[in-house]
């Protein structure tokens, strides 16, 4: 609760925050909700790990694909977003099928930032980080990796810290702003 309370603090116009998790389609799910964890997840192999069923709370939880909230909620200049943060215990790669209208229909220059701990990623399913990956470029965005950071120039600095256990895809990128 204190955390919702300093993002309401905290908010303004660029801030939205929706009483929803994000999943390919609208239903009900359980979130299981570790009581002393911060891994919550809709995944009960990724939440529990080692600990008992007693060790976690479970929450029914309301799931929506982000193109129908889009849809819900026209107010949105799509337009505006630049930087899509997901770190959802393994659930990325249905979040990111929820949000194909927006992926593909978006002319703007977008980066894409996500997770990819392979132990995650191998609990909820073993070939999902290359379906992510497969999945973005079909999307229309390319790869950046720490090898091909420089390629992108100042638009991309001070990144690199970031990319060791998380994966950064980038579209409509206008290359030609290097810093060189």
């Amino acid at each position: 609760l204190h955390h919702i309370e300093c993002l309401y603090k905290a908010a303004n116009s660029n801030l939205h925050i929706v009483p929803y998790a994000l999943d390919k389609e609208q239903h009900t799910k359980n979130i299981y909700v570790p009581f002393f964890s911060d891994n919550a997840s809709l995944y009960k192999d990724v939440s529990i790990g080692n600990l008992s069923e007693n060790s976690v709370n479970i929450q029914v939880c309301e799931c929506i694909s982000f193109d129908i909230w889009l849809c819900d909620n026209s107010y949105v200049d799509t337009s505006k977003i630049r930087f899509i943060k997901i770190d959802v215990q393994g659930n990325e790669y249905n979040v990111l099928l929820g949000m194909k209208n927006f992926l593909i229909n978006s002319h703007q220059e977008l980066y894409i930032f996500y997770e990819t701990d392979d132990k995650l990623a191998q609990m909820v399913e073993n070939d999902q980080l290359s379906k992510i990956k497969l999945y973005l470029i079909h999307c229309g965005f390319e790869e950046i990796t720490s090898q091909s950071l420089d390629d992108y120039g100042k638009k991309t600095a001070g990144l690199q810290v970031y990319l060791g256990t998380n994966a950064l895809f980038v579209k409509n990128i206008d290359k030609t702003n290097k810093l060189t």
